[in-house]
């Protein structure tokens, strides 16, 4: 019965995980809304994948428009929070500052409860067993997140390295063109010298 339980909260916990990829508009802002519950913990991950110098301006409100966080001018970021009353929690990610370039952002929002269902059970009554499997699920979720991290973190080495490459070669074959340009320039000026003075 106990895994039965278990396996239910794992699915409603992945459940609340929103990971998304957007793209934000040089000199636009873009938000995203989530509903929440009281004493609820909301946790908000991102990362600027693409664009300029890779930074944007973050801010998060609660349904009553107080501003919860701010953070300016962000590569990446970890925020958690609990919330302190029920409705729709705002995170707006802000490229104002930014007149050219636009910002591709990986995003992960989650909301869990402070106290798990499990937790409501007295302590003694669970197994040891009962134990290390809510442990092993929590580390579950955790190496699960920290996975879609490291994946975009590759994918945007792996873009930069490649960009990298590209001008490398690119430069390469403009210092060739030049020396092979240079070298014709000295060939036919040294020509023309010595036939002008063959002349002569």
């Amino acid at each position: 019965m106990i895994k039965l339980f278990l396996f239910f909260e794992l699915i409603i916990l992945i459940s609340f995980t929103n990971c998304i990829i957007f793209t934000v508009p040089a000199g636009k802002k873009e938000c995203f809304y989530d509903d929440a519950k009281k004493e609820e913990i909301i946790t908000i991950q991102f990362q600027v994948i693409r664009g300029g110098d890779k930074d944007i301006d973050l801010s998060i409100s609660s349904p009553n428009n107080d501003l919860v966080y701010t953070g300016l001018r962000e590569v990446e970021g970890k925020y958690s929070f609990v919330a302190k009353m029920d409705g729709q929690y705002a995170f707006c990610f802000d490229n104002s500052m930014s007149s050219v370039t636009q910002k591709e952002i990986n995003t992960n929002i989650q909301i869990g409860k402070l106290t798990k269902d499990s937790e409501l059970a007295k302590k003694e009554d669970l197994t040891p067993l009962e134990k290390g499997i809510l442990n092993l699920e929590e580390r579950l979720i955790s190496i699960s997140e920290e996975q879609k991290y490291f994946k975009v973190r590759e994918r945007v080495h792996r873009d930069t390295a490649e960009s990298s490459n590209a001008r490398v070669l690119w430069w390469s074959f403009f210092k060739t063109l030049l020396i092979v340009g240079m070298s014709v320039g000295q060939i036919y000026f040294l020509r023309r010298f010595f036939e002008v003075k063959r002349r002569v």
